[in-house]
């Protein structure tokens, strides 16, 4: 559970802490919340422990795109953080929040989060 928050958070980071304008950085932040989106639809079709088994191999792909989007994000100019923060604020927390919400409900249904899709060793 305590991953799979660090995950998410890393996924609102990248979305929240890219830059602005039609920049490299501004493509970084709407994949970051994209992919929080995406892993939140496959979280949403989990109604039992089949479609959690299914929902796994979705996660984990979406998971790597994740982690690589954050560390893209961490290469990212500093100067371009506070903008972007203030620019994808609102999208970025709505899209973790559904995002979160998603999971605590698959969580119920069966789903269980393997701690290499989140880059955990």
């Amino acid at each position: 559970m305590r991953r799979c928050i660090v995950c998410c958070a890393g996924l609102l980071a990248a979305a929240l802490f890219a830059g602005c304008g039609g920049s490299p950085e501004d493509a970084t932040a709407k994949e970051a919340i994209s992919v929080m989106n995406e892993m939140a639809t496959v979280l949403e079709s989990v109604k039992d422990p089949a479609s959690a088994k299914e929902a796994e191999g979705k996660i984990k792909a979406l998971s790597e795109r994740g982690q690589a989007l954050d560390k893209k994000m961490k290469e990212l100019p500093k100067e371009n953080v506070e903008a972007a923060r203030k620019k994808y604020d609102t999208e970025g927390k709505a899209a973790a929040e559904r995002m979160m919400t998603a999971m605590m409900k698959a969580m119920n249904s069966g789903f269980k989060m393997d701690p290499a899709m989140l880059g955990s060793k």
